[in-house]
């Protein structure tokens, strides 16, 4: 991928990425008497990274985006004939080396090597009929628009490396010297999606002919609107979604819509756009600046088969 940058403050930047994933799916399964079950599964997510920022080159060896290494565990256990309780933990487990170079700070990608997180964890109530109830630290009812994706594990509406690429330093043209500011703080290679994960209350609708919604309530008071599709039409798989989030004042409101589709040749491709509103005031030098409206345009098309026992292989652009 080339990527320039009319600025003062560098030339251009190239970068070639390869990535693997390992990831173990569902086989840790623990049942008891009372139907209880725990299952526990995982993957280890590794990228190798060409750089070159037109003064020198490096290879770094990163996570994947937004793909992280890291151990899913979720419980079950029926309470009646009609309600079901559930938990869900979600760690990540950082793996990044720290300034390995000298031009990134924390981690390559902002990462911090031995960071174990937790993005989720949260119980629930599901009753066959009326829904689910979860509370905990979860994804907001408007979180996940950007990352409509029918594709396999690239599904950040950001790109498959702009984590990352956004930590690449600029330099200087005079002389080649390291700026200290990065790509990130000349392009919008951020993510747009609404919402995020925090504490909070969720309900989750019953899904009826492909059709759900959801509304959360977050910490700081920030509500959370939801709703998706997912079908097949024919050969073709579809997932539609669109969200609002209210961010009470001390965060942006946003709006977003997207799609993706698959095809049962292969083919897929995908389209996301995001509306960040003008609403949080920032204190800049004692002097008040309205934050700026955003907008997120974001599309891909891929190809995606088996060529070999090892599964699926994902081709595209973004």
């Amino acid at each position: 991928m080339k990527l320039k940058l009319r600025h003062a403050l560098m030339a251009g930047a190239a970068v070639v990425a390869f990535s693997g994933q390992a990831h173990a799916d569902g086989h840790a399964v623990w049942a008891s008497k009372s139907k209880a079950k725990v299952a526990i599964t995982g993957q280890v997510q590794r990228a190798v990274v060409f750089v070159d920022d037109g003064d020198s080159q490096r290879v770094r060896h990163s996570e994947q985006g937004q793909s992280e290494s890291g151990i899913d565990i979720k419980g079950s256990t029926p309470v009646n004939k009609d309600i079901t309780a559930s938990f869900h933990i979600d760690m990540d487990v950082d793996t990044q080396q720290q300034n390995a170079d000298g031009t990134v700070s924390g981690g390559f990608g902002g990462e911090a090597s031995g960071d174990i997180n937790t993005p989720k964890v949260w119980a629930a109530l599901a009753h066959k009929r009326l829904g689910k109830v979860a509370i905990g630290r979860n994804s907001a009812a408007s979180d996940g628009v950007a990352h409509t994706s029918l594709h396999g594990m690239y599904g950040f509406s950001a790109g498959l490396m702009t984590a990352n690429l956004s930590d690449i330093g600029l330099r200087n043209t005079s002389d080649g010297t390291q700026s200290g500011t990065v790509v990130d703080g000349r392009i919008s290679c951020c993510n747009g999606d609404p919402g995020g994960r925090s504490p909070m209350v969720r309900y989750d609708t019953p899904r009826i002919a492909g059709f759900a919604g959801a509304i959360s309530h977050e910490d700081a008071g920030h509500v959370g609107f939801g709703a998706n599709y997912g079908g097949s039409v024919g050969g073709l798989k579809i997932a539609l979604k669109a969200a609002w989030h209210h961010g009470d004042k001390d965060a942006n409101d946003g709006l977003a819509i997207g799609t993706a589709l698959l095809h049962s040749s292969g083919l897929t491709g995908g389209f996301n756009y995001t509306y960040t509103m003008d609403g949080v005031q920032a204190l800049t030098n004692a002097v008040t600046t309205p934050d700026p409206d955003a907008h997120h345009w974001y599309a891909h098309v891929g190809y995606k088969t088996k060529f070999n026992e090892l599964g699926n292989t994902y081709i595209g652009g973004e």
